[in-house]
């Protein structure tokens, strides 16, 4: 039975760890099951060791100096070191992890073992009516507020500050499904009413013309990156396929 879900958060110099992109700062927070509430235990973080190069976009985000995260900086630790910590508190079965936007930040850290949450993806199918599905959105729309002493001197897009919300996002989730049912949720699509964005935005997806959705299956990178625009499109191709045989 799971009874330990650490949320973590990940700050870092780029987008993508494939072109040098590094953790620069990591965090977690720590939901432990007691007498069938989830409540909130200790947050630590880290600025986290690196040469990497930063990008204007991700200090634009983070803020963070690269001077604070160089080896020998307080406050800063090598990755290897907080990851193994990590590591060595798994216990397969009685824990989790869990993100906001969870495939971001696993692939910064494929070491992990562990089932995951992904607090966006859940979102979307737990709360469609939610105005948008960013962290902070879903903080002030569920009335989701964590411990204030995990927010001091800190803001949005810092590490433990990211880690917090999400995690009271989470307890939110939990009061309704399962972890197990939520680990279900992150990788399962959504299949999408209206097209959101290019010449049919807001157009019904069922309306798009079919040359159309074959043009995404070919050359469209929102079709290779996003899997609910994926099982969408695929679907309304099959659809289509199904309705045009002769009976």
């Amino acid at each position: 039975m799971v009874d330990t879900i650490v949320v973590l958060d990940t700050e870092t110099t780029d987008l993508d760890p494939d072109t040098g992109a590094e953790i620069c700062e990591i965090a977690i927070v720590t939901l432990g099951l007691d007498n069938g509430k989830w409540d909130f235990g200790p947050g630590l973080w880290s600025y986290i060791e690196t040469d990497a190069a930063f990008s204007p976009v991700a200090r634009g985000t983070h803020h963070i100096d690269p001077a604070q995260c160089r080896p020998g900086a307080p406050n800063c630790l090598p990755r290897s070191v907080f990851v193994e910590s990590m590591k060595d508190m798994e216990r397969p079965g009685q824990m989790l992890y869990a993100a906001h936007n969870a495939p971001f930040d696993i692939k910064f850290l494929p070491e992990l073992s562990l089932g995951v949450i992904d607090t966006y993806q859940c979102a979307k199918h737990l709360f469609p009516e939610s105005p948008k599905f960013g962290n902070q959105t879903l903080r002030y729309y569920l009335g989701a507020e964590p411990p204030s002493k995990l927010l001091e001197g800190l803001g949005a897009h810092r590490a433990l500050y990211d880690a917090a919300c999400t995690a009271a996002i989470l307890v939110r989730m939990l009061e309704r499904e399962s972890p197990t049912e939520l680990v279900r949720l992150s990788t399962t699509p959504i299949l999408q009413t209206n097209c959101t964005f290019g010449k049919h935005k807001d157009q019904p997806w069922s309306q798009v013309p079919i040359d159309y959705l074959r043009w995404m299956v070919r050359a469209n990178d929102m079709y290779q990156n996003d899997s609910d625009i994926r099982f969408t499109v695929d679907y309304h191709i099959q659809r289509r396929r199904v309705d045009t045989l002769p009976i």
